[in-house]
C-alpha cells in the first residue's frame, strides 16, 4: 500500500485529515498548442472553515458587480 499524502490548509496551515481536500487550482492557458489546453500551475488546499470564509468573500464581491 502506498502512503496517503498529507495536505495542509493554505491559509491556516492546519493539517487536513480528509483524503481529498477542498482544492482551488490555478490554471494557465497554453497558446502554443493549436487546440488550446490548460496547465495546472498551483494547487491551493483549504480546510472547511477557511473555505467557508473564502466562499463568503467570493459571494460578497459577486453582488458588487
Amino acid at each position: 500500500m502506498s502512503k496517503l499524502k498529507k495536505y495542509n490548509c493554505c491559509i491556516c496551515h492546519k493539517e487536513l485529515t480528509n483524503y481529498k481536500p477542498i482544492r482551488l487550482v490555478k490554471q494557465l492557458h497554453d497558446e502554443k498548442v493549436s487546440y488550446g489546453t490548460y496547465h495546472n500551475m498551483k494547487n491551493y488546499d483549504f480546510c472547511k472553515e477557511c473555505y467557508a470564509r473564502f466562499n463568503h468573500w467570493i459571494k460578497k464581491h459577486e453582488k458588487e458587480q
